[in-house]
């Protein structure tokens, strides 16, 4: 045990998930079901709410006329919406939870099954909820930010003079600027969401393994991360590259085997419904994928990420000298119970010999 590069953690992560293979993918099929359930009652409630506010508002519209009345409509609409995202997100973070507890065996004592996990998850989840919440807060700024650009474009296209008559050569060469500018603004928004990521990938690991509070999780995750933000920045990148990778290949070999049936077969001058079968056979492929997705190929990910945590705890609390210390000790404990223990028989043996000398 000791400090690992990103190497040695993805290789231990491998080997945690096969030694703890049975509990995560119980874990995870449990949790699958309840949150399933959740989400189709939200989704219930969310269609309500959504039906009532609408009439509501087409009524408010219909009777008075105030200038300001779309603008409080789509502000109620927006909390709406961010209210049930950060319930979204808690419910996947719940998966995280329970992935850490099992997957932390190693680093902490005592035997955690899925049972355990998930009365872990159920009981931290207020915190999760306040975390998710919080970060969603910290990251609005950001998002009005990105937001600008998006209405920048949108205002050139709908006051551009559509009497404008121009070649098909600049015609072309707007449309690839115009798409050059998104692709970038993209790409900014993503580096920009891994940057608010990487600030807060530890809190949840603080919450479960530290016991800390939402505040305090918060600033354990920066205590951990301020001397290696940008190593950490590129390791979680590469984090959702490899499990990106793993699942897309899955996908692409069953596209590629269906694709050489397909080609066969059109050689083969095969008739329209068939190759619809084909197509459909495809799609019902699709689902055994986003399956194993769930159970076998995300919780790596979270392990992966877990032991990121306790490396960066190793090196800068020397906290795998702890570990080390507390097994000795633990083992300590056990040589002395087992001689007392020997040591006890010993003296009855001894009585037991002099009452029948006696």
């Amino acid at each position: 045990m000791g400090i690992m590069n990103f190497s040695e953690i993805m290789d231990r992560a491998i080997d945690v998930l096969k030694k703890y293979f049975g509990s995560i993918i119980l874990f995870n099929l449990i949790y699958g079901i309840i949150t399933t359930i959740v989400m189709f009652v939200l989704i219930f409630i969310g269609v309500i709410v959504g039906l009532i506010f609408g009439f509501a508002t087409a009524g408010a519209l219909s009777s008075f006329k105030f200038g300001s009345l779309p603008i409080i409509s789509m502000i109620i609409v927006g909390i709406i919406v961010f209210v049930f995202i950060v319930i979204g997100i808690t419910i996947s973070r719940g998966l995280n939870v329970g992935v850490i507890r099992i997957s932390s065996q190693e680093f902490v004592q005592g035997k955690i099954g899925f049972s355990e996990a998930l009365g872990s998850t159920f009981k931290n989840i207020h915190k999760v909820l306040g975390l998710s919440f919080i970060e969603g807060i910290l990251f609005l700024p950001a998002l009005a930010v990105f937001l600008i650009p998006v209405y920048f474009f949108y205002y050139m296209a709908k006051s551009a003079d559509p009497n404008f008559k121009s070649t098909a050569a600049q015609s072309a060469l707007s449309v690839m600027l115009v798409l050059f500018c998104c692709t970038i603004v993209i790409l900014l928004f993503i580096a920009v969401i891994y940057l608010y990521n990487t600030l807060f990938i530890f809190s949840v690991n603080s919450i479960i393994m530290e016991n800390e509070s939402v505040i305090g999780s918060l600033k354990r995750s920066w205590q951990l991360i301020k001397r290696d933000f940008w190593k950490l920045y590129g390791c979680n990148i590469l984090i959702v590259l490899s499990i990106s990778a793993i699942r897309y290949s899955l996908s692409s070999v069953i596209a590629v085997l269906v694709s050489i049936l397909l080609l066969i077969l059109k050689l083969l001058n095969a008739n329209q419904n068939l190759l619809t079968y084909f197509n459909m056979i495809y799609s019902q492929l699709s689902w055994p994928i986003t399956i194993i997705s769930y159970l076998i190929i995300n919780p790596i990910g979270i392990i992966m990420t877990n032991l990121m945590y306790f490396n960066q705890r190793f090196k800068r609390e020397g906290y795998d000298m702890t570990i080390e210390l507390n097994k000795i000790q633990s083992n300590a404990k056990v040589i002395i119970n087992e001689r007392k223990q020997a040591s006890g028989n010993i003296e009855f043996s001894n009585s037991n010999n002099s009452n029948k000398t006696t």
